[in-house]
């Protein structure tokens, strides 16, 4: 069975500050791929997030963002599943070429996929 690339595509919503003329493979891939996937499963992470016992705790002990996206950042180092399970969520909907594309520096994303699930976890509370 083919997988369904060009409707995995077509649902990613456009985002036009995404792209920019001088950056980097990594920026690029990062700013056309990845952060429309995040947009795109948004309600996917904040309902996963919610789940966690953990983030009940962290969520109503801090009033900053700031200091909430540094407890996140803790949570995600010491609860590799959880963190392993939003990577899941973005890089499930890679195409197979973007995937292919992702994993010459998987590492590097994966800081960035977190980075921003991070963020818009922040922005969400």
């Amino acid at each position: 069975m083919n997988r369904p690339d060009e409707q995995i595509q077509q649902l990613r919503p456009i985002i036009p500050l995404a792209l920019i003329d001088n950056a980097t493979e990594c920026e690029a891939f990062q700013n056309a791929v990845i952060r429309p996937i995040i947009k795109l499963q948004h309600e996917i992470i904040i309902s996963h997030i919610q789940f966690d016992r953990n983030f009940k705790t962290i969520k109503n002990n801090f009033t900053t963002k700031e200091a909430l996206g540094k407890k996140l950042k803790d949570l995600f180092l010491n609860r590799i599943p959880l963190k392993n399970q939003l990577l899941g969520c973005i890089i499930g909907m890679l195409t197979v070429d973007e995937l292919r594309r992702y994993h010459l520096s998987s590492s590097e994303y994966n800081k960035r996929i977190m980075a921003m699930i991070n963020q818009r976890i922040c922005d969400s509370f």
